[in-house]
């Protein structure tokens, strides 16, 4: 029940705003920058004289169609090659591209395969991919404790997901004991790394004082703030605290909302 009503609250913000919270599991690794024609002229020259870099950067644009033509094959054909050549970044990519079946055949340990030597490389995307796979079972055994020590080693290196992830398992109580404490400190690192759905269930946490002293003022400007990353530029999810605050704490939260949306 707990859950669901996160879920049906989160639906509620992200649908007032037009937007979406979708969760990044399968994201593809930062798209790179090229110089148009001329850029991807000497990137092909260079992932044809075998430089994986290249050949990992090629291979992303040839994935998501971003100055060349989209081509899967071609896209595999680059990313394979560098992948073989230790490149942590085509490794995991190419782990994604079997984990989504894109030009291959899905094969979840085949993903979980290229994961493992790129999570070994201390690449914190790869290192939440493969957490994900031991939290779902799928191409591995289903086990906790590894999806959390994968979640672990990617949440040490900043990755905002796997922060996301272990907040969740903790606040569910997920395989393991409830644990509100340490919800809320993951929580509260995934705010530091501009999470919206962090800041909404960190809101809830101060609002339901689990974890943490009730604050409802905390609360609002927590979910108010995440109402303004997904583009809601207005209180709406004010009524979800409007209870435990005055007209005037109201008022001073809609007017910090006006700042933050101001440059610096």
């Amino acid at each position: 029940m707990r859950k669901i009503l996160q879920i049906l609250l989160l639906g509620l913000v992200a649908l007032l705003s037009g937007a979406t919270l979708a969760g990044d599991a399968l994201k593809p690794i930062a798209e790179p920058v090229v110089d148009g024609s001329a850029g991807i002229a000497r990137l092909k020259q260079a992932a044809a004289q075998g430089d994986a870099t290249a050949q990992t950067t090629l291979g992303i644009l040839y994935y998501n169609g971003t100055v060349v033509k989209r081509d899967l094959k071609q896209s595999l054909s680059w990313l394979e090659a560098a992948a073989a050549k230790g490149h942590a970044g085509a490794q995991t990519h190419l782990g994604l591209m079997y984990n989504r079946g894109e030009s291959v055949a899905r094969d979840y340990r085949q993903a979980a395969s290229w994961y493992e030597k790129a999570a070994a490389q201390q690449f914190s995307s790869a290192q939440f991919q493969l957490g994900y796979l031991y939290y779902r079972g799928k191409g591995v055994p289903q086990d906790m404790q590894k999806a959390i020590y994968w979640f672990e080693q990617a949440a040490a290196l900043g990755n905002v997901s796997a922060e996301d992830k272990l907040a969740d398992i903790y606040d569910d109580g997920e395989g393991m004991p409830r644990d509100d404490q340490k919800a809320v400190y993951w929580y509260t690192q995934a705010v530091a790394h501009g999470s919206a759905s962090a800041h909404f269930n960190l809101g809830l946490k101060y609002l339901e004082g689990e974890g943490v002293a009730r604050d409802p003022l905390k609360a609002y400007q927590l979910m108010l703030q995440a109402s303004l990353f997904i583009g809601k530029k207005s209180g709406d999810s004010r009524d979800l605290v409007k209870s435990g605050l005055t007209q005037e704490q109201i008022s001073e939260m809609q007017t910090r909302a006006i700042q933050w949306q101001q440059p610096t």
